[in-house]
């Protein structure tokens, strides 16, 4: 299946340069070309890394999302080739919302095959501790313990079976409620008597909060969330433990703690934030990206290139979201791509001139000047909202210099000189 990109690909190129040859183009015509070209052959590269990520999962949703995909990654090539660039355009929108979907879908798979594998293993354990606890106290008070051993046993058997059917969220479930059956025939057989204790109906109320918590689909997508679900887990095993060394009433506020955090991650999973807030952090983090990039042309680091790539990913994955009014998700997206920014941008450790630096703002400030002459011959809004962020980004680049900021400065410049050179190609005036 990688072949299939690499192919579309290498006969993308030769469609686009024959167009740009022959096809009678303006020049905005030919800048929305160029951008289509970096588009589509984004898409190729995005299909390489779905191929790789779906190949070693199971996900049948993962797999026709990631043919549909490539349906409309090669239609998106073929209108461009016979000149249909608007329909082109939108089959690369629809190819890019289903190649994310891919990723998303092949990587949250992999993870619940992880956790199911990590489920069984502590059922496993559990039940054979059950069973020889069993063996250790015969009579009849066991018979409660005894057919909770059963059923533990019974649904430990289906959740292997669904594993080998690649039915990871079925196998999941089915662990954690064998592992919890084992739980409370041990801590029966322990106490000698089949009656329910009140801390056994505290941890019930917690088990069935965190089994609430188990079906969000989103949990992956939620960093903070997945830590403290993990952290509530834990917490929840530990009382299961002390109950079974005996010690009721420290179980009882153990678990009556699980679920306090377990309560918070509902709350934070449920939350719905304003589109409006959302949509400006999906700006802010676009501008970060925007300023990495910059810096990172003047770098030759592997690891900084994959860093800003993987940004970039999670921040189109946001953008989906985004456009699904999937708020939440798009905003824990952004954050997460941010965070994957700002550690691209730590890691840069070249030491910049000032005398340099402060050299490529006044150039910068030069082709503003020149710029602002030839303002007043376009009625182009968006020549006029380019030319704003222009000069929004280089009063920035100056106020970081002079805070010694000198990376953020020259990336900051370096934007509002791409931005003024693209004003000046738009409106035919040349460019420097």
């Amino acid at each position: 299946m990688i072949s299939i990109a690499r192919t579309i690909l290498k006969s993308f190129i030769p469609a686009i340069t024959a167009s740009l040859l022959f096809g009678s183009v303006g020049h905005a015509q030919m800048s929305d070309l160029s951008r289509l070209e970096d588009e589509i052959r984004r898409n190729a590269e995005l299909i390489q890394q779905a191929e790789m990520l779906v190949k070693n999962t199971n996900s049948i949703k993962a797999r026709a999302s990631l043919q549909a995909a490539i349906f409309l990654h090669k239609e998106s090539v073929h209108l461009l080739e016979a000149n249909h660039q608007l329909r082109a355009a939108q089959a690369v929108k629809k190819a890019r919302e289903a190649i994310l979907r891919a990723i998303a879908l092949a990587k949250r798979e992999a993870k619940t095959e992880e956790n199911a594998r990590n489920a069984i293993q502590r059922a496993t354990q559990r039940l054979e501790r059950a069973k020889m606890l069993l063996e250790e106290s015969p009579g009849r008070e066991t018979l409660p313990a005894r057919k909770l051993i059963e059923e533990a046993e019974a649904q430990l058997s289906r959740s292997m079976d669904n594993m080998r059917e690649h039915l990871f969220g079925a196998a999941l479930n089915l662990a954690i409620s064998s592992e919890r059956l084992s739980a409370r025939a041990i801590a029966m057989l322990k106490r000698g008597s089949g009656e329910v204790s009140e801390v056994e109906k505290e941890l019930r109320k917690t088990d069935r909060l965190l089994d609430r918590i188990d079906r969000y689909e989103d949990l992956s997508s939620h960093p903070a969330a997945e830590r403290q679900y993990r952290e509530a887990r834990e917490i929840q095993a530990r009382a299961y433990s002390q109950l079974q060394a005996g010690h009721t009433k420290t179980a009882l506020e153990t678990t009556r703690r699980a679920r306090s955090v377990a309560t918070n991650v509902i709350r934070m999973l449920t939350s719905r934030p304003e589109p409006e807030n959302v949509e400006q952090a999906l700006r802010l983090s676009d501008g970060l990206l925007e300023q990495a990039e910059e810096m990172a042309k003047n770098e030759q680091s592997e690891k900084l290139a994959k860093q800003l790539a993987k940004a970039h990913e999670i921040q189109e994955q946001a953008r989906l979201h985004f456009s699904e009014n999937k708020f939440g998700q798009a905003l824990r997206f952004t954050l997460r791509a941010r965070e994957l920014v700002k550690q691209a941008i730590g890691s840069i450790e070249r030491q910049l001139n000032a005398g340099e630096v402060e050299a490529t703002l006044k150039d910068t400030d030069a082709l503003i000047e020149r710029l602002k002459s030839t303002m007043d011959q376009t009625e182009d809004a968006l020549d006029h909202e380019l030319f704003e962020r222009v000069i929004a980004h280089q009063e920035a680049a100056w106020m970081e210099f002079r805070q010694e900021r000198l990376r953020a400065a020259l990336a900051r410049t370096k934007l509002a000189r791409n931005l003024a050179r693209r004003i000046l190609d738009r409106i035919g005036k040349g460019h420097i």
